[in-house]
């Protein structure tokens, strides 16, 4: 129906008809899988963009055996992940995995465990009025029936923003987070917090949670150049970027502090080097979509790695945190992520950084052209699909992809209206949302894989 020319995939791709569905191609190889459906008229109309790789295979090539090499780390091993929440077009809601938008999340992880391959799903930080009193066991065990691990995030961006002293930030940040941490016990009727909201009062996390992540920090700016005057030997009184990374610190520590309580080792005597679990681990995520991180200069690995190694020193932020999460957003153009992937791959070279580095790396779907969406997923799926070849070395087989996000609005067809679809919902049959031709705005969205795309 389609060859491999016109999707722009190897040749060495096996072409095999997928027996529940005639109509789906799955073309495979060690790391790709592109699903695709035609319509009676010939035309390509949807392709599920899924970047995949080794995604659906259940192990890893052979010089993935043993980790340590680089910046890997055995707890990040065979990580398969892609950034998800649900979505209903056009709405917000503060508890982003509440079992009100069931019916979506249900849909979206069996596309995303089935048909993508992934097992691990990261999710978005917590709304700043997210309840204090909740769970998302509901939404953990549908994640858990699908052998997906979940990645809990949490924003420091808000804290850091209000302005308030350090110990003020610090005791509103653990104030969030202890009841944050509670939405992951598996035990909904574990006693409720008393004086300190991160003291543990009973219950056992829930089996899916591999690891937390905290983001939110200050632009790659401020990391970079508060780095350099860091090795200057300037300190906080002397500019106001060291004071920005000053409350950064304060800040991760808070989150460390925290979750040590809620699940570090309870037994009293055990020494404070006594090996975390790796559920109580914490991963530092920075975001380089940034002006002066501009991939492909002279000075960008250096000035990355300098920010890097300023936060591993012992004084600084390095007994804080266990593992960084680079996060990239890049359009579907090939030379862009070519000079990324690069980069990523020198700094795993170089040695400079000591702790585990995991990428998440996300492709448009979309384009500009003519002031309209022009949707390009066969080339944001050999994007992707380069991206994981070249990076899971770098992260023992793991990377994350940026993002599901399957926020499509409406669609005009006669079968999505018998499925229930209304104006303000997504659709949930298999066409793109009718609003494509109607808008010359490419929203955020087009960022993540689409399953209507």
């Amino acid at each position: 129906l389609i060859s491999a020319a016109q999707i722009r995939l190897s040749p060495l791709l096996s072409v095999i008809k997928c027996p529940q569905e005639p109509h789906v191609l799955r073309l495979l190889d060690m790391s790709s899988f592109l699903q695709t459906r035609m319509q009676a008229s010939g035309v390509l109309k949807v392709a599920l963009v899924v970047v995949t790789g080794a995604m659906l295979a259940e192990g890893i090539s052979e010089d993935m055996a043993q980790c340590g090499a680089g910046n890997s780390s055995d707890f990040l091993k065979n990580m398969k992940a892609v950034k998800y929440a649900p979505h209903l077009a056009g709405m917000h809601f503060n508890d982003k995995y509440n079992t009100f938008l069931s019916s979506l999340y249900v849909r979206d992880l069996s596309i995303i465990a089935n048909q993508l391959g992934a097992n691990t799903v990261r999710l978005a930080p917590p709304d700043f009025l997210l309840p204090d009193q909740g769970t998302w066991k509901p939404f953990l065990d549908e994640c858990s029936h699908r052998n997906i691990s979940v990645l809990p995030t949490f924003s420091i961006h808000e804290y850091m923003s209000q302005g308030v002293a350090a110990s003020e930030m610090e005791a509103l940040i653990q104030s969030k987070l202890g009841p944050f941490m509670r939405y992951f016990i598996e035990d909904t009727q574990s006693l409720p917090f008393g004086s300190h909201p991160c003291i543990s009062t009973g219950g056992k996390l829930h089996p899916t949670v591999s690891f937390w992540s905290v983001n939110g920090l200050p632009t790659m700016e401020v990391l970079i150049g508060s780095s350099r005057l860091i090795e200057g030997g300037y300190s906080a009184v002397d500019d106001v970027s060291l004071a920005q990374r000053r409350m950064t610190k304060i800040a991760i520590r808070a989150m460390r502090q925290c979750i040590l309580k809620m699940l570090g080792p309870q037994e009293r005597g055990r020494p404070e080097t006594t090996t975390l679990p790796d559920q109580a681990k914490l991963a530092i995520s920075a975001d380089m979509n940034f002006p002066s991180a501009t991939v492909g200069t002279p000075s960008f690995l250096p000035s990355l790695e300098a920010m890097m190694k300023s936060f591993e020193r012992e004084d600084f932020e390095g007994l804080l945190f266990d593992a960084w999460i680079l996060e990239v957003k890049l359009p579907p153009v090939s030379s862009a992520v070519v000079a990324v992937v690069q980069a990523l791959e020198e700094l795993n070279k170089t040695h400079a950084v000591q702790k585990p580095v995991l990428p998440q790396i996300g492709v448009a779907a979309a384009r500009r052209l003519d002031r309209k969406p022009n949707l390009v997923p066969d080339l944001q799926q050999e994007l992707l699909l380069y991206s994981w070849n070249h990076t899971r070395q770098m992260a023992c087989g793991s990377l994350i992809i940026d993002e599901f996000s399957d926020d499509w609005s409406r669609s005009k067809s006669e079968e999505c209206k018998e499925n229930g679809d209304s104006e303000i919902m997504q659709t949930f049959c298999g066409e793109p949302s009718g609003l494509l031709s109607e808008t010359d705005v490419v929203p955020d969205e087009f960022l993540g894989l689409v399953a209507h795309t």
